[in-house]
C-alpha cells in the first residue's frame, strides 16, 4: 500500500511544564524541515541535535513508541500502554531508553530495517500482553484507581506508580500529575483527565500549542496559568444539519429564537424535536420547503434523504409533524 507520512506523531508529557519544554525544543528542531519533511530528512536532524538526544533524559522509566494501537506515538506510563493495546491481536511497540531512539522508531513507522545505528530495541517484560480477561482486570483497577476525589481536583492515582508498586496508595492530584500529549507539528497538547479528552488542533502545520481543559468551555493557550477548578458534568449540545453534527458545545447553549419561531411552522412537536437536536436555520427552511412539496411520508423521508437525513428519522419527523 501506499506509504504514509512521518508526520504527525504524538508524545505523551507528564506534566503541562514538561509538554512546553518539548515543545519548544522540537519546534527548534523542526522549523527548518516543515511543512513536509521526508523520513530521511527527520532522521538526520533528529540524529544531528545534541539536544533533542538528550531531551527528558532524566526519566528513567523509559520511553514507548507504539506504531499499532490507539492512540500511536511515544507513550510514557504502562497504563497507557495497556489501554493502547485496546482489542487489537496484533499490537505493535518496543520500549527504549531515551525519547531520541523511541521518536526514531515512530518515524519509520516501526520498521527495524530502516532504524538508525545507534538506536537498540529493547522489549518489556512488564506490560501485560496475556489474556483479554487478565488485562480487563488491570484496566477496572485502573479505572476503581481513578476515582479518589480530594476537595479541590480531582485525584488520580500515578499510573506507572500503580503497575510498578502495588503496596503504594498514594495519589497525586491532577494539579501535580497532568498527563498530556502534544502532537507534532501541530504540536497541540490537552489535559488528559481520561484517554478521550485529547484534542488536537485544526489540521494547520502552526507551532501554537492548545490545551482544553476539563472546566472550560474554550481553548487556553498553553504558556497561560489556570487552576484545576471545580469539576462539574460535562454538557454536549450539537448543531446539525441534514447530514449530520457539524459542531459541539460542551456547555449549555440556548437555541437561537429565529430557529425556534421557524420551526413552529411544523407544528410544537416536530419544533421542540428540531431545536432539541440542534437543527440549524438552513436545515429547518429545506425540511419545511421539503415538507410542503410532498403529500406523503415516504416521499418526505426520500427526499430529505438526497440531502443526508437518514430514512428512519425522516419518518419520525413526518410523524411529529401531523401529530393533531
Amino acid at each position: 500500500g501506499r506509504s504514509t507520512p512521518p508526520l504527525p506523531f504524538a508524545i505523551q508529557c507528564l506534566s503541562m511544564t514538561e509538554a512546553t519544554h518539548v515543545m519548544r525544543t522540537l519546534q527548534c528542531m523542526l522549523e527548518p524541515i516543515l511543512p513536509e519533511p521526508s523520513t530521511s530528512n527527520l532522521l538526520r536532524v533528529l540524529s544531528s541535535s545534541s539536544t533533542v538526544r538528550t531531551l527528558l533524559g532524566d526519566d528513567q522509566s523509559g520511553f514507548y513508541a507504539i506504531v499499532i494501537g490507539s492512540p500511536t506515538g511515544v507513550h510514557r506510563t504502562r497504563e497507557s500502554v495497556i489501554n493502547s493495546q485496546g482489542n487489537l491481536a496484533w499490537p505493535k511497540w518496543h520500549r527504549f531508553e531515551t525519547l531520541h531512539e523511541a521518536l526514531a522508531y515512530i518515524i519509520v513507522k516501526g520498521d527495524d530495517e530502516r532504524l538508525p545505528p545507534l538506536v537498540t530495541v529493547t522489549t518489556d517484560a512488564n506490560i501485560p500482553t496475556a489474556s483479554p480477561q487478565s488485562l480487563a482486570e488491570v484496566l477496572v483497577q485502573i479505572f476503581h484507581d481513578r476515582l479518589h476525589i480530594s476537595s479541590r481536583c480531582l485525584a488520580i492515582t500515578s499510573p506507572s506508580r500503580t503497575l510498578l508498586d502495588d503496596s503504594s496508595d498514594a495519589t497525586l492530584s491532577t494539579c501535580e500529575y497532568t498527563p498530556c500529549w502534544i502532537c507534532v507539528p501541530n504540536l497541540t497538547a490537552a489535559l488528559q483527565l481520561q484517554p478521550w479528552y485529547i484534542v488536537h488542533a485544526p489540521n494547520t502545520h502552526t507551532l501554537a500549542p492548545i490545551i482544553c481543559t476539563r472546566n472550560s468551555s474554550s481553548l487556553i493557550n498553553l504558556g497561560s496559568t489556570s487552576s484545576c477548578g471545580d469539576g462539574h458534568p460535562i454538557i454536549y449540545t450539537h448543531e446539525r444539519n441534514l447530514l449530520g453534527i457539524i459542531l459541539s458545545h460542551h456547555h449549555y447553549v440556548q437555541a437561537p429564537s429565529r430557529n425556534c419561531h421557524q420551526a413552529q411552522i411544523l407544528g410544537d412537536h416536530a419544533a421542540r424535536y428540531l431545536i432539541a437536536h440542534g437543527y440549524t436555520l438552513p436545515a429547518i427552511d429545506t425540511i419545511i420547503q421539503i415538507w410542503g412539496a410532498v403529500t406523503s411520508a415516504g416521499d418526505f423521508s426520500h427526499r430529505l434523504s438526497q440531502h443526508g437525513l437518514a430514512l428512519t428519522e425522516g419518518t419520525y419527523l413526518w410523524e411529529l409533524i401531523n401529530i393533531t
